[in-house]
């Protein structure tokens, strides 16, 4: 999960005070890391080329609320511009006469180290960027000769403030501001993109998205085209039986939703049924027997609001540290507290009988490389019957969450691996770690925001409210908080 490198909304506010809105104020100087030793990186010289021009091109207030409004109005998967044709087009013109001068050359000069180039796309990186970003001038634009999702092969990328600043970006860390990344194109724009764009309804809203377009499209659909989160269509085991489980008459959608028999957090749900169906489809660990920090304390959170009989249960790990990666003893990338999450979605198909829908696994959330997916319960293995509990495979140390031992050890995730994996537990809660939901402000209620080790560590995690995640260490900084992730999920 995150390290330390992004600042919150908080840290973000003090590096906006020097800005006036949309002005010609000079763009946000972003402090670099400090050089570090790197394994390869997917950085081509054209397209850093490229990069660099429209990172300096970006500076210019109107530009970036020309590219904020065409990503708006993009159909494309995740928003995205094909870049010959956008460039090429009506709307790219201005772009490419800043991009050109932004990178030292001239407009045809320009334009002809786009057809040298393979298909590409640009686009917002995070979910949570093209919800948030306004157009300010705080981003940072980085282009590489491959998919987003093979990103996590390489230990960095290079990127450019639009000072032109170059800066290493760590593909297992958090950018400090909103990333425009140049990459490979996964959306499928047909002969005639820009045709397609101009087509498409205008959208009235200041930003490139809405958290509630990103949730309704990732849990509605795999379909690559929308889907706001990759979905993966591995091969999943196969079907199985028996399927789900069948629990008591108490626990039916009837009386899940009969909130006259305790509803604390004000979310639709009984308590009990909340607590039953969280533990009952807790997710199956197998962990590998060396992982440096396998300790963690879950916590839970169930909230209706999908189709009729769908439940989602959001189960955090909350490891107490992030070891750093396993291959090379130098523990690079470590830090206080790992806030990793498993959603799963449950169905009632028959009075009390139950079964896994779908899961959403964290992998790196929100890091350069993320590769946080939805499954479909095909896509699962499970802990016992076919669409029970899911079984999660977690990478050594990095605790990244993989659906299949293949899939950890080689997803492309150059610090994940699941080799030697064997340790079998299961994430484990008590009642009173349900912490209750937000997803609807003034009708539901955060049951606990502070929760306190039960390992007895001195610091106190404030889930819902805090900056960052320390694993309870007491630390001033830490794996990025919760909320941002039971926020972006609708909990």
């Amino acid at each position: 999960m995150y390290r330390h490198a992004r600042p919150g909304l908080l840290a973000l506010a003090s590096i906006l005070l020097s800005l006036q809105g949309c002005s010609d104020a000079a763009p946000t100087s972003i402090r670099p890391d400090p050089p570090t030793l790197y394994a390869a990186s997917p950085n081509d010289t054209t397209i850093d080329r490229l990069s660099l021009g429209l990172a300096r091109a970006l500076a210019s207030p109107a530009i970036r609320r020309q590219i904020l409004g065409d990503m708006r109005d993009s159909p494309f998967y995740r928003n995205a511009l094909h870049l010959k044709s956008y460039f090429k087009g009506k709307r790219g013109r201005a772009i490419v006469t800043a991009a050109a001068a932004g990178a030292h050359m001239q407009p045809e000069q320009f334009l002809g180290l786009l057809e040298s180039l393979p298909d590409m796309e640009i686009s917002m990186l995070l979910p949570t960027d093209r919800v948030a970003w306004a157009g300010t001038n705080d981003l940072v634009v980085f282009g590489a000769n491959v998919q987003r999702r093979q990103l996590g092969r390489f230990r960095e990328v290079t990127g450019y403030t639009l000072r032109g600043e170059e800066m290493r970006l760590h593909t297992l860390a958090a950018s400090k501001a909103p990333v425009i990344a140049i990459l490979r194109s996964e959306a499928v724009f047909g002969p005639d993109p820009e045709a397609r764009h101009a087509a498409s309804p205008q959208r009235s809203r200041d930003r490139i998205s809405t958290k509630q377009d990103e949730w309704v499209t990732l849990t509605s659909s795999c379909d690559p085209n929308t889907a706001i989160i990759e979905c993966n269509q591995g091969p999943g085991p196969g079907q199985q039986t028996p399927e789900g489980y069948q629990l008591s008459s108490q626990y039916t959608w009837a009386n899940c939703t009969n909130v006259s028999l305790g509803n604390a957090d004000r979310d639709g749900l009984w308590d009990g049924c909340e607590y039953e169906l969280a533990h009952r489809f807790r997710p199956a660990e197998i962990s590998h027997p060396f992982d440096e920090a396998p300790l963690h304390e879950p916590f839970f959170s169930a909230r209706v609001g999908y189709e009729a009989g769908v439940i989602g249960i959001f189960y955090g790990f909350a490891y107490h540290r992030d070891p750093g990666e396993p291959h090379t003893g130098t523990h690079q990338y470590a830090h206080p507290g790992d806030a990793e999450f498993v959603i799963v979605f449950v169905k009632e198909y028959a009075p009390g009988y139950w079964k896994t829908e779908s899961a959403i696994l964290s992998a790196h959330w929100l890091e350069i490389a993320d590769g946080t997916a939805s499954y479909s319960s095909g896509q699962l293995e499970y802990a016992d019957n076919y669409r029970g509990r899911p079984r999660i495979w977690i990478a050594k140390n990095k605790h990244a969450n993989y659906p299949t031992r293949s899939a950890c050890s080689s997803g492309g995730w150059w610090a994940d691996t699941c080799d030697g994996n064997e340790h079998r537990g299961d994430v484990t809660f008590s009642p009173d770690r349900n912490i209750g939901n937000y997803y609807a402000p003034g009708a539901t209620i955060r049951l606990r925001d502070e929760l306190t080790s039960l390992y007895g560590l001195p610091g106190v995690e404030r889930i819902w409210t805090g900056m960052y995640f320390t694993g309870w260490q007491g630390t001033s900084s830490g794996a990025d908080g919760y909320f941002r992730s039971l926020d972006h999920f609708n909990f």
